[in-house]
């Protein structure tokens, strides 16, 4: 038999290109600093071990030194004590006021606690109600986007702060008109320690497009807000409103409409700068509408404790696109986390958006109805918020509360009552859901009916597995 050849052993050509290919980037990636950290974890060099440079701090000038001093001084100086309280109503308006005689019923039989002060910019207003004479400043012609605006509001202010019994202060529109009766109004924000402000990032073209590097050094783009003119502020706010000239030179100079790099209008974004830039706290408040949150309609629905604080570690169930949830982020704050659970991925995509800028929110795509997916993700929690509209919702959270809440733990349950029986008055289901809980060991301790923000609508509250009571000795 003739002896087999045996066959050349020449490796593939497309090694040794392969091979060739990995020395070449190899080299490059050492040769080159890499522009972008993802660089890193393909090809280690020097560059990946030093953080790009810390942004250098900016020196204030003397003008920022001394507006900041005092500044800060009134924000934290104590409010000046009054025996007798007032709101000052301040009214801007282009001529006579259409709405006196609404106001005269309003104000009427509270005369020792509110005052009235009138600017009409455009034609000298003509009173219907008798406790409209003799309210009115002295005016300027007022014209709508410019600074003139603010220089209005300026006045009021002034006129308002002489007298030393007004302690807030209302900024309000010939068309404005009151929805609750003098009370709520008067103890609403005598009793709150805050201003109200109207102030978010836009950073559409109407909002941060409006900026202009003329504000700088004094205002950065980051730090540039918008916001609606109208206000309710406390007296040291009114104060500091007053007294900013920084601010407010910077504004009357570069922010007008029609300038020559854009159009800007200073009543929307004087105020909101103004107090991101120089109220310490840097506290941004946030509409809570209760027609598009149930937790917050069971608040204004008068329930007394939705169990969420600061610190707190909350299981939300039905988290949709995260409105809610944000709000909670909100109150439970950085020390706290929120998981949220939502089984949609159409709404999981905006939910995991918003979390993109939250760090204590956690989301979870997943269904609620099976909790064993996702308990790797989530450790014992304090509050359950559960908001899945499902006939077996009960059973819902009753599966996750035995997974992931505390012993005396808390739960708030939305029921929807269509979506369990819609054969059944509503009073009815509610009733059944919470019999349901209370076999399985929750405690329901208040419910609240969601009307008029949602129909058929209810929210319970109440603590699960709580200790009992030990009996006093003998």
């Amino acid at each position: 038999m003739a002896p087999r050849n045996r066959a050349s052993s020449r490796r593939p050509l497309w090694i040794i290109i392969l091979i060739a290919f990995v020395c070449v980037v190899a080299i490059g990636a050492y040769l080159y600093t890499p522009r972008h950290y993802t660089s890193c974890y393909l090809v280690p060099s020097e560059a990946c071990n030093s953080r790009p440079p810390p942004e250098p701090v900016r020196v204030y000038t003397d003008d920022e030194i001394a507006a900041r001093a005092i500044m800060r001084d009134i924000i934290r100086a104590r409010p000046v004590q009054s025996k007798n309280p007032k709101i000052a109503f301040m009214f801007l308006t282009p001529s006579s006021l259409p709405f006196e005689k609404l106001w005269e019923k309003f104000f009427m039989g509270h005369e020792d606690r509110y005052s009235i002060y009138v600017h009409a910019s455009r034609d000298r207003s003509i009173h219907s109600s008798p406790i409209f004479a003799g309210r009115d400043i002295r005016s300027e012609k007022v014209i709508w986007g410019t600074i003139s605006m603010v220089d209005a509001e300026k006045r009021l202010l002034a006129h308002a702060l002489q007298d030393p019994e007004n302690q807030h202060f209302v900024l309000l529109s010939e068309s404005c008109v009151p929805l609750h009766n003098f009370d709520y109004i008067y103890s609403y924000l005598m009793e709150t320690n805050v201003s109200f402000v109207d102030c978010f990032d836009d950073p559409g073209p109407h909002g941060a497009g409006r900026y202009s590097d003329h504000m700088l050094p004094e205002i950065v783009k980051r730090d540039w807000r918008k916001g609606a003119q109208w206000f309710t502020v406390k007296r040291q706010h009114a104060v500091l409103i007053l007294t900013d000239t920084l601010y407010y030179g910077k504004f009357k100079r570069y922010c007008k409409p029609g300038n020559e790099w854009h159009n800007c209008y200073s009543d929307e974004h004087y105020l909101p700068t103004l107090f991101n830039n120089e109220d310490g706290t840097k506290v941004e408040y946030r509409v809570w509408n209760p027609f598009r949150s149930k937790l917050a309609a069971a608040v204004l629905g008068g329930v007394d404790n939705i169990w969420i604080a600061p610190g707190q570690r909350v299981l939300y169930l039905g988290a949709a696109s995260g409105t809610t949830v944000s709000h909670v982020s909100d109150i439970v704050g950085p020390e706290g986390l929120v998981y949220a659970v939502e089984f949609s991925h159409r709404s999981g995509r905006d939910l995991v958006n918003m979390a993109k800028k939250r760090t204590n929110v956690i989301p979870i795509i997943e269904d609620a109805r099976h909790p064993a997916r996702y308990r790797m993700l989530i450790g014992m929690v304090d509050v359950i918020f559960s908001d899945v509209a499902q006939p077996d919702q009960a059973r819902i959270l009753s599966l996750n509360a035995s997974y992931f809440l505390k012993c005396g733990g808390h739960f708030v349950m939305s029921i929807k009552a269509n979506c369990i029986d819609c054969t059944q008055p509503a009073e009815a289901v509610f009733a059944s859901e919470v019999e349901k809980l209370k076999l399985e060991q929750f405690k329901p301790a208040e419910q609240v009916t969601l009307e008029p923000f949602e129909r058929d609508h209810a929210c319970v509250g109440g603590g699960y597995r709580m200790p009992k009571k030990q009996k006093p000795s003998q």
